[in-house]
């Protein structure tokens, strides 16, 4: 694991996407799993102004979805609100279609989930419907019984690379915990990748 911290949020994006420009232009069929929610919004703010021709032909996998009540398709209104440049290369998660990606772009949970990969999940769940735990839905405002479809750790460990950003308030226990591979919380599996990049706010420091 490779760890860096940044001291604001715009430095952090803009390193992030530093290092999708490194490692997207090595991958022989580029993808890239892609987050929803507030921690990926710079990052997908300077794609949307930046020259597109490193996305040529890379294709951005949907790694989770809220798929009951009444925020269903939530994500992705938020995708069509924050990449409508990216609009016909963005791949929306459906429950018949389970893909394969070169790169994994990751937002850290406040409960320790990785994508809707929840905590009393099994350890190597890839790819399925998932039962929302209630932090989830307090943190999103969903109702109670809604479920989720989602990727999960063992999909982002078979990917050539991991970007784990980190930022947001009320995460700097949930981060200390990763940092010492509490593996009661799904985001922690994450170490098992040889090519693990993490990049964290200062603020955030044990």
């Amino acid at each position: 694991m490779e760890l860096i911290y940044f001291k604001d949020y715009h430095e952090l994006s803009l390193a992030a996407h530093q290092w999708v420009l490194e490692n997207i232009s090595s991958c022989k069929e580029p993808s890239i799993f892609v987050p929803a929610g507030g921690t990926p919004k710079g990052l997908y703010k300077i794609w949307e102004q930046s020259d597109k021709a490193w996305a040529k032909g890379v294709k951005f996998f949907q790694i989770d979805e809220v798929i009951t009540g009444s925020k269903k398709n939530l994500f992705m209104d938020f995708f069509d609100e924050h990449l409508p440049s990216f609009k016909d290369q963005i791949i929306n998660i459906t429950l018949d279609q389970q893909n394969r990606a070169s790169l994994g772009i990751l937002g850290l949970g406040l409960n320790g989930h990785v994508a809707f990969h929840e905590p009393h999940m099994e350890p190597d769940f890839t790819f399925g419907e998932v039962e929302l735990t209630e932090s989830t839905r307090k943190t999103l405002e969903l109702e109670d019984g809604a479920r989720g479809l989602s990727y999960g750790a063992g999909a982002f460990l078979n990917t050539e690379a991991v970007l784990l950003i980190v930022s947001g308030e009320g995460k700097r226990e949930v981060f200390q915990k990763f940092l010492n591979k509490d593996m009661d919380l799904p985001v922690s599996h994450l170490h098992k990748h040889d090519r693990l990049m993490v990049m964290a706010l200062e603020e955030l420091k044990p």
